[in-house]
């Protein structure tokens, strides 16, 4: 993590030095210096998190993959018909999540910027008396960031709701499920065991036909 985290900066740096100078006009000092150090420090924390967990995960599928198999492959195939639906919510949690992100990011930035502008210029803010808006300014972009943050924490709640929560439930509570699972199925109006029943009657009925 150390490593990575000095190799990203470093990377950073130099490209950020190798920008021409219309670049910093239009680009202020504090956004810089945020993206140096706040929004690497995230990166690299998030990358190496990701890593491992990605590696657990990966081990984990592969074990419980063998012995699936190895118990019945026709459930196994059964199971995977779960997946399209789960890569498909997960792709459009992960595209939002990462909008928010950017938001929070953005927004952070914005507001170190201008606590290193009116801290370096803070003789000129209070020949004005230019205190209060200073104030107002950097509360206002702290309280943008705080409602991102918020977000991202609901959407985070939410998801591992659903992948996490409700399975873990499952897995404590099967009689109930197969409870409530029987209950959809009556309330659909389905009766597996008298349909192969009937099934089974129409069978002997027409291996016997009547005699006249």
């Amino acid at each position: 993590m150390g490593r990575l985290s000095v190799r990203v900066r470093g990377i950073l740096f130099s490209s950020l030095v190798k920008q021409e100078l219309g670049f910093f006009d239009v680009t202020k000092v504090g956004d810089l210096s945020s993206r140096l150090n706040n929004d690497a420090t995230t990166m690299c924390d998030n990358l190496s998190l990701n890593i491992n967990v990605f590696a657990r995960s990966l081990i984990s599928a592969i074990i419980v993959l063998v012995f699936m198999f190895t118990l019945s492959w026709k459930l196994s195939l059964a199971t995977f018909s779960s997946i399209p639906p789960t890569v498909m919510i997960s792709r459009v949690y992960g595209k939002y999540y990462g909008k928010q992100v950017r938001k929070a990011q953005n927004t952070l930035a914005k507001a170190t910027a201008l606590g290193e502008e009116g801290l370096s210029a803070i003789s000129t803010v209070r020949s004005f008396a230019n205190e209060p808006q200073l104030q107002d300014e950097f509360k206002g972009q702290l309280g943008n960031y705080l409602q991102t943050t918020i977000v991202q924490a609901k959407l985070y709640f939410g998801y591992c709701t659903c992948f996490t929560a409700l399975p873990g439930l499952v897995r404590k509570y099967p009689n109930l499920c197969s409870s409530f699972s029987l209950l959809l199925i009556k309330l659909a109006s389905i009766n597996p065991v008298g349909g192969s029943r009937r099934r089974k009657s129409t069978r002997l009925n027409s291996s016997h036909p009547s005699r006249s």
